[in-house]
């Protein structure tokens, strides 16, 4: 494949760069999906598009390659590219289900209190 120009970067959409800046942080597209509330299959069409537009076969080189060209690590801040303060990844949203118990005839009812 050739080198990248420098015209790669600019084609490069914003979910792109999100995307390729989570892997260059050491995420695999399973968690950058999680990270952003994505499907794994979204996550690599973006990536798939990233390597095609910059003419490199490699996820982890189109990532670094972004990484050279934004200026290194401390282009951007940490929530940017996903991360908390601390440097740990957000967890991803959850939602908490109650079972709800039947009466004897079937029915539900309210679960128990907490």
């Amino acid at each position: 494949m050739e080198m990248p120009g420098k015209d790669a970067f600019w084609a490069l959409t914003e979910k792109e760069k999100q995307t390729l800046r989570l892997i260059v942080r050491g995420h695999d597209a399973k968690s950058v999906a999680r990270n952003l509330g994505l499907s794994v299959h979204t996550i690599n069409e973006r990536l798939r598009d990233a390597r095609r537009k910059m003419a490199v076969s490699s996820s982890r080189e189109a990532a670094r390659l972004l990484l050279d060209a934004e200026g290194g690590a401390g282009f951007l801040p940490p929530d940017f590219l996903g991360t908390c303060e601390s440097g740990t990844t957000q967890p991803p949203p959850t939602t908490i289900r109650t079972a709800r118990r039947s009466s004897a005839r079937g029915a539900p009812t309210a679960p128990p209190p907490v």
